[in-house]
């Protein structure tokens, strides 16, 4: 059971979910967004003081992580329909929260699938972390197609190469390059979504 479902009312507040990719994720997750909260997604490998900074820009009203939910009054409330905020640097270092609305999500979701020509059943591979947008895109394909993420934990390339439960993926171009210094075979894969920095003309051969 989810530990947010103990949380009490937290429609139109933010909440920090800070856990490690996996099934206890997405169904946090996927409670929290049923609840009317906004998610604000943080890496659990953070460092202590990193997490404590995070938490202190951004005001989260409460908290899921590993030893289960907390709450408080001091949070920030968000706008009807945002979904995520997604931590972010600007140009003074310091940390920002970007709001993205279930609207934004679903759309893009949709948008992508409807290009790939995804039919139901076909799962995606998530390995991004999704306190970055592109790794939690993945999750939001996999709700909106109604079928279930397989989820790993951390980047592997012999993880990877093992893998034959899904048919599409999102990377960022240092993963790919290094699946292609490995010499993974890519051609069991229906489409591999690539992003997040600027891609070579190597990779796109």
């Amino acid at each position: 059971m989810a530990s947010s479902r103990g949380m009490g009312d937290v429609s139109g507040r933010l909440v920090a979910l800070v856990l490690p990719p996996g099934p206890r994720f997405v169904a946090e997750l996927q409670d929290l967004w049923d609840k009317g909260a906004a998610v604000l997604p943080l890496d659990a490998r953070l460092p202590g003081p990193e997490l404590r900074r995070a938490l202190s820009e951004l005001k989260p009203g409460g908290m899921v992580d590993s030893e289960g939910a907390t709450t408080s009054n001091d949070g920030v409330e968000v706008e009807p329909g945002v979904a995520l905020v997604i931590r972010t640097w600007g140009s003074t270092g310091r940390p920002k929260g970007v709001e993205l609305t279930h609207a934004a999500l679903h759309a893009s979701a949709r948008a992508s699938l409807e290009r790939l020509a995804a039919a139901p059943g076909e799962r995606w591979l998530s390995c991004l972390s999704p306190d970055h947008i592109a790794g939690m895109q993945v999750l939001v394909r996999s709700l909106v197609a109604g079928s279930e993420p397989v989820i790993h934990e951390r980047f592997e390339a012999a993880s990877f190469a093992r893998e034959r439960r899904a048919a599409f993926v999102s990377l960022v171009p240092t993963m790919l390059r290094r699946l292609l210094d490995a010499r993974v075979d890519l051609s069991g894969w229906r489409a591999i979504l690539l992003g997040g920095g600027p891609a070579d003309g190597s990779l796109l051969a």
